[in-house]
């Protein structure tokens, strides 16, 4: 049997037995639990929980994607774009304009 350093172990892909007092292995779990945690955290990218997306009045979509307000509506009649209606009023969000140009 031979001695392994914690990054060995945790790099090893067979099985491994560890011998040791009870609070070295408690120590040896909560090691391997902060690198789990920090390498989960850095594999997902870093976005807001579940943040509502602001709606845009048709000026602010034309200002966003930088079009004229003909284009805009040219668009909007071939269904290219399409807007939400809300109290008789015309929204579009970011996200499906942007998916709408790809």
């Amino acid at each position: 049997m031979k001695a392994m350093n914690t990054d060995t172990i945790l790099q090893e892909k067979s099985n491994v037995l560890i011998i040791g007092s009870e609070q070295d292995l408690q120590k040896f779990a909560s090691f391997c639990a902060k690198q789990a945690i920090s390498e989960l955290s850095a594999a997902q990218p870093q976005t807001q929980p579940d943040e509502p997306e602001k709606p845009l009045t048709p000026r602010e979509a034309e200002k966003f994607l930088g079009k004229t307000r003909q284009t805009f509506y040219k668009w909007r009649k071939k269904g290219l774009i399409k807007p939400h209606i809300l109290g008789g009023r015309l929204y579009y969000f970011k996200s499906e304009l942007l998916a709408a140009m790809k």
